[in-house]
């Protein structure tokens, strides 16, 4: 017999059930929140940091942290000659040779409307300008990292990475 035709044969006998079950409401308050965050809102919003610390001489390279539904077209007003926003990605490219204090208005926009943020880059010879942000891969851990974790990670880096110049 072909297999379609077991699997009918043992639906129709009763053999074999399918039932819909309503899903899983018994969720912590965290894991709803998890869930909450992955359905972006209709209108834009920014939810990254508004403080771009770079030292003069070196590459910048940030990406605007915007919420929403895509497709976004970004923008800006009063960004720097030296500095390049793509309008597709949101990816703030350049290199700022004076110390200073560069402030610019971002804008993301969708079908279903805008928003716009000031934002403040701080070119200077301060190490940390701002506190060290980026991709890390401690949400591969979940809620759960672990000291052993971190350390085999600095290590890594440590290791693996170019030194600062």
């Amino acid at each position: 017999m072909k297999p379609l035709r077991i699997v009918l044969l043992l639906f129709l006998t009763g053999l074999l059930r399918a039932a819909v079950v309503p899903p899983n409401t018994d969720l912590t308050e965290r894991e709803q929140q998890i869930i909450d965050a992955v359905h972006p809102v209709a209108v834009p919003y920014f939810n990254g940091t508004q403080v771009i610390g770079v030292r003069p001489g070196t590459a910048l390279l940030h990406a605007l942290a915007v919420t929403s539904k895509r497709p976004l077209m970004f923008s800006s007003k009063s960004l720097p000659r030296s500095l390049e926003l793509d309008s597709q990605t949101g990816i703030i490219s350049g290199i700022l040779t004076k110390p200073g204090e560069y402030k610019f208005r971002a804008i993301a926009q969708n079908s279903n409307g805008r928003a716009a943020v000031e934002i403040k880059i701080l070119c200077g010879d301060t190490l940390a300008l701002t506190p060290p942000m980026g991709w890390n891969s401690y949400n591969a851990f979940g809620d759960s990292v672990r000291e052993s974790e971190v350390l085999s990670n600095a290590i890594w880096l440590k290791e693996n990475l170019q030194p600062l110049v």
